[in-house]
């Protein structure tokens, strides 16, 4: 049987992409953990920068703006520090500088008198009103995006970004900034590059270029089943992934990061369930423990200067009954912090130490599981009762050593 094209455009690696060298995909794979496409459009944008062009923008020196100009002049200016300086004038009549200290020479090939730009950036006054090394992009006669400027791609002199027309990638619209290293950085693979390749990634996926109706079109297969989309009006996940790096409203944007929430979610209790399925064919080494069995905790309680909530009491009732079983079991306790989730693991914990079963807390940090084993040791009064262990990854060897022996043993509950 063979894969639908879409699918296979989505699973290719990242240099399968016009413009995107082996090298470039390397560090890409190294610095954001990207390897395929599918990973290139799953890595989402840090921010976003709201550019959408207003049709009478305040020029309010210090401000981010965001308007269209036509060119007057360029000229390359030579002193101490060359630059390419552009003089336009906006829609408005007001003129403005746009001033360039890198890559002067390249930029004065691109930027010719007569031609008009949508440009972005923030707005300083030296000598008149400018912008220093502003994002733009070149417009044609008919206010459409001129795409043969292939600034970000690598050094493919064939490379012919297919872009839809009348969208604007870097400005003109909400911007997406992604998270970057000193190594990308020093490689030159700016949001502006990964902006290019994932529109042209989602353009390689389209069904149909240059067309938006895609509703009509299976072009990914769908995770979330229709029954829950439908009842939560989420869109078509291909669209979802298009929003969320290039959402034409801030609605959009929510509604794409609103699926791609639950998508993640619904895979997680996808595999959680997959995981029960098999662990129901492992048998239980240790007999189930009963509700009740437990001498220790009711004393506990007592001493506790509040009462357990009722969800506490319910979750510990829950996880006993289930425990009953002939299976192994694990649970996800889910609460705010300070909601008394290690109390109820603890509660657990003593029915199976009083059945003789050895039990572990792991903590995340050294810090916390030095908290769990004084609290468990001064402020519940477990000291006398049970037999208790701290066992970290640092200190001495031979301390570490000894302790690994009596949990061996069984000395240590």
């Amino acid at each position: 049987m063979s894969t639908p094209l879409s699918i296979s455009k989505y699973k290719a690696p990242l240099d399968s992409l016009r413009g995107l060298s082996k090298e470039t995909a390397k560090i890409m794979e190294t610095e954001m953990n990207c390897k395929s496409v599918e990973d290139l459009l799953y890595y989402f944008p840090r921010r976003y920068i709201d550019r959408t062009i207003i049709e009478n923008p305040v020029m309010e020196v210090g401000s981010e703006l965001t308007l269209i100009v036509q060119v007057k002049s360029a000229y390359l200016s030579h002193g101490r520090r060359s630059r390419l300086i552009v003089n336009c004038q906006s829609k408005q009549g007001t003129q403005i500088n746009l001033i360039w200290f890198h890559s002067t020479r390249y930029f004065s090939k691109k930027i010719k008198k007569g031609i008009s730009l949508i440009v972005s950036g923030k707005l300083d006054f030296f000598q008149g009103l400018q912008i220093t090394h502003p994002d733009f992009e070149i417009l044609n006669a008919n206010f459409d995006i001129d795409y043969d400027l292939d600034l970000e791609l690598d050094n493919d002199t064939n490379s012919k970004l297919p872009l839809k027309k009348n969208k604007f990638i870097h400005t003109g619209r909400i911007i997406p900034y992604y998270s970057s290293t000193e190594k990308l950085k020093k490689k030159d693979i700016s949001s502006r590059r990964i902006r290019r390749w994932i529109l042209l990634a989602l353009e390689n996926l389209s069904p149909s270029r240059g067309e938006d109706n895609v509703d009509s079109f299976d072009i990914l297969s769908e995770i979330i089943p229709s029954s829950l989309t439908e009842k939560y009006k989420f869109p078509k996940r291909y669209h979802a992934l298009r929003n969320i790096h290039f959402p034409a409203s801030e609605e959009e944007r929510e509604m794409a990061r609103d699926y791609l929430k639950y998508e993640e979610l619904y895979l997680f209790q996808v595999i959680m369930y997959r995981r029960s399925l098999l662990r129901q064919k492992i048998k239980r080494v240790h007999k189930p423990i009963s509700i009740g069995s437990s001498k220790t905790f009711p004393e506990l309680e007592k001493t506790l200067p509040f009462e357990l909530t009722l969800d506490q009491q319910k979750a510990i009732k829950d996880i006993l009954l289930k425990c009953q079983g002939s299976s192994p079991c694990d649970f996800l306790i889910q609460g705010d912090v300070g909601s008394g989730k290690t109390l109820v693991a603890l509660a657990v914990a003593l029915h199976y130490l009083e059945a003789g079963i050895q039990t572990a807390f792991l903590a995340p940090t050294e810090v916390l599981a030095r908290q769990h084993f004084l609290t468990f040791n001064e402020t519940l009064g477990l000291q006398n009762a049970k037999h208790l262990e701290l066992l970290v990854s640092g200190g001495p060897k031979q301390e570490r050593s000894e302790k690994l022996d009596r949990i061996a043993r069984g000395e240590v509950r």
